[in-house]
């Protein structure tokens, strides 16, 4: 049976997300004195327990970048389970950090299989917790009421092993 594509219907389906479950888009500071976390690292978002996003940030040196990539899932029939079956990396436009918020615009193809590119669509990211973050976009017009956004989960690498550990321990003689 021909493959249904559901790029569009991943696209259509996360930004009606977006609108549906949002947290407002005021932009916030963190109150004088406070600490913020920092925003810089690998950020994952799933939808159909499968990856749909990747983040990843670096303002390392002061100047905020980075990369997003969109996974694109599709099955053969609706009764069929997802899977995903490739990816579209696109770098941060216009990314600036308020506090525990990053804001950023991505250039937007008019349809998943053209050349050509519509107006850049806008996104916003803000730290809820030092490794949970939530996402939102939109076209035009910030939302008055956008719901939760998309749930992020930072990628925490896994601490490199001691140099005692790494080397073998040596034979008895």
């Amino acid at each position: 049976m021909k493959a249904i594509r559901t790029s569009l219907i991943v696209g259509s389906a996360f930004v009606a997300m977006m609108f549906a479950e949002l947290a407002p888009l005021v932009a916030q500071t963190a109150p004088p004195g406070a600490t913020t976390a920092s925003l810089d690292g690998t950020w994952e978002g799933k939808m159909n327990d499968l990856p749909a996003i990747e983040l990843k940030v670096d303002n390392s040196s002061g100047k905020v970048s980075g990369t997003m990539l969109f996974y694109f899932q599709e099955r053969s029939d609706p009764s069929q389970p997802w899977h995903v079956t490739r990816g579209s990396a696109a770098p941060l436009l216009l990314p600036h950090v308020e506090g525990n918020i990053l804001a950023f615009e991505l250039q937007h193809h008019k349809c998943h299989d053209c050349a050509e590119f519509g107006p850049n669509q806008k996104f916003r990211v803000e730290l809820k917790d030092p490794n949970e973050a939530r996402l939102w976009m939109w076209d035009k017009d910030v939302p008055k009421d956008p719901g939760p956004g998309l749930k992020l989960e930072r990628r925490v690498e896994p601490a490199p092993l001691p140099n005692a550990a790494k080397t073998p321990p040596s034979s008895p003689k």
